[in-house]
């Protein structure tokens, strides 16, 4: 497996778990929705919207004809990502961020940023590493998405230390 095939299979993974823990935290959600002004009438509107391009991006990711089409739907996340960042720091609001559900409830803000930066490079990267993905074994693109998740339980796990530890 290549480090673009990585790339690919980690991203792809990343946007179908934030879409599917979104979904288990549609409340959270909504409210994120509401504070940021958008989707006001109908905040369950913008959920499956966003939730929808999400799982759109991660799926389009697995395959390589349409691959591209996946980045350049994530581009588009990745730009409305940045204008929900720019929103809270331009009202100085307090949102939480719901990147990946109530798994990992924080504020918009700096690591946001740092985040969206790191998917953007991702998606640049990809997007110049043109690798086929058929030629892959099952079982290593099996074991690329578990490492995918392992990163993400990971950061949740450390969140979760350093927010107790603040409370203590």
């Amino acid at each position: 497996m290549t480090l673009f095939i990585f790339m690919r299979v980690f991203l792809a993974t990343i946007m179908i778990a934030a879409a599917c823990l979104k979904l288990l935290s549609i409340p959270s959600f909504k409210r994120t929705l509401l504070q940021l002004g958008i989707f006001v009438r109908n905040p369950l509107i913008g959920v499956l919207v966003i939730v929808g391009l999400e799982f759109a991006t991660g799926i389009l990711m697995f395959w390589d004809a349409v691959h591209r089409w996946g980045l350049l739907l994530n581009v588009i996340l990745i730009a409305g990502y940045c204008w929900a960042v720019w929103r809270t720091v331009r009202t100085k609001m307090a949102i939480t961020c719901n990147c990946f559900g109530d798994l990992m409830p924080d504020q918009l803000g700096k690591k946001t940023v740092y985040r969206i930066a790191l998917l953007f490079l991702i998606t640049i990267a990809l997007y110049w590493g043109d690798t086929s993905i058929k030629s892959t074994d099952g079982f290593e693109i099996l074991i690329a998405m578990l490492i995918s998740i392992a990163v993400i339980a990971f950061t949740a796990l450390s969140k979760s230390f350093i927010d107790y530890k603040k409370i203590v």
